[in-house]
């Protein structure tokens, strides 16, 4: 069994900082650089987990959503095996090399592996085939029940993950695990293809053209990250469009309201994992949120060119198009105001 850490270690760190918004004009594209490109952020940049002082609060919303509705969040749709294995392996192996003060991952006598997560107080347990047997918790019981092992890893880390699948009829999302949704259900999405999933994003279209290409690159070649952004109106990482029960009135995200302006750009990291063994690969999704009215003049700028920008499409699938306007004459009275 793994060595029990004798205390809990508290993350430090503030979150790396992304600004992914170009010369300033927005352009949907698949943006994909090599993992460990320097951005700005050291050796963090070359990590697919990503742990900083935020980690308690990543871990509680995550704890929420379950106790939501596990079905919400968290759904399979004929997930190989062999791909399960693959994955908890790849999992297992980058947060024992990635953040050995915090995983410390064993081999026992029966082939098993375990997994004692310092940040959780947890130890997870998987036979030799890499299976999910369980969980030793020092809070005592997980509720609900890890259901497997992408779960269980999930609730370790502040990313939110999936699998993508390759075979020859296509491409699947066999896999989900997503606590912080930027207003889509994974229940939606589920079981189906990336062109499917994508179809609704404004200037896809590109994309959809040579995606088999793409997806084959994703999983022979990599790893890859990329990253997304839009405008929020509060840091609440959990945005499913069905809130939950009680929370109607508070679920908002993207009411910009000039006489109280609020305005944060909501980035995510995507990372992806090519597992070519077993011809898919891991997709990691890490939420990150940076105060407009912290930027620089220069980043509002460009900002407030790439609004500018978006087509009418655009606007409306970001939830913009309503308080455009609002938005940019606040971008320009910072500005003048500097």
């Amino acid at each position: 069994m793994g060595t029990e850490a004798t205390h809990t270690p508290t993350p430090d760190g503030a979150p790396c900082r992304y600004l992914p918004l170009g010369t300033g004009r927005y352009r949907m594209t698949a943006g994909l650089m090599a993992l460990g490109r320097e951005l700005g952020n050291g050796v963090r940049d070359a990590r697919v987990f990503q742990i900083d002082a935020q980690w308690s609060r990543y871990r509680e919303q995550k704890r929420r959503a379950r106790a939501e509705r596990l079905d919400k969040y968290v759904c399979e749709a004929g997930l190989a095996r062999g791909v399960e294995r693959a994955s908890t392996a790849l999992i297992l192996d980058r947060l024992a090399d990635e953040h050995p003060r915090y995983f410390q991952l064993t081999t026992t006598q029966d082939g098993g592996r375990v997994l004692h997560c310092a940040l959780s107080g947890e130890t997870l347990r998987f036979d030799d085939g890499l299976a999910y047997l369980g969980v030793d918790a020092r809070q005592g019981a997980v509720h609900p029940v890890y259901r497997s092992a992408l779960d269980a890893l999930a609730c370790q880390v502040q990313e939110d993950l999936a699998i993508i699948e390759l075979d020859g009829q296509g491409d699947r999302l066999s896999a989900l695990h997503l606590c912080f949704p930027n207003h889509w259900s994974p229940q939606d999405k589920i079981g189906r293809g990336f062109d499917a999933i994508h179809g609704p994003v404004p200037g896809f279209g590109r994309i959809a053209r040579r995606s088999r290409v793409l997806l084959r690159h994703l999983v022979d070649q990599g790893p890859f990250v990329r990253f997304a952004w839009g405008l929020a109106t509060d840091r609440r990482l959990n945005h499913h469009p069905d809130p939950p029960p009680g929370r109607a009135g508070a679920w908002g995200g993207r009411r910009f309201d000039p006489a109280r302006p609020r305005l944060y750009l909501r980035i995510e990291r995507q990372v992806m994992l090519g597992m070519a063994q077993v011809n898919a690969f891991l997709f990691t999704i890490r939420t990150y949120f940076q105060d407009v009215a912290g930027l620089t003049a220069r980043e509002r700028d460009r900002l407030h060119s790439a609004i500018v920008s978006m087509d009418a499409p655009t606007l409306r699938y970001k939830g913009i198009e309503a308080h455009r306007d609002a938005i940019l004459d606040w971008l320009e009275r910072l500005t003048r105001d500097a």
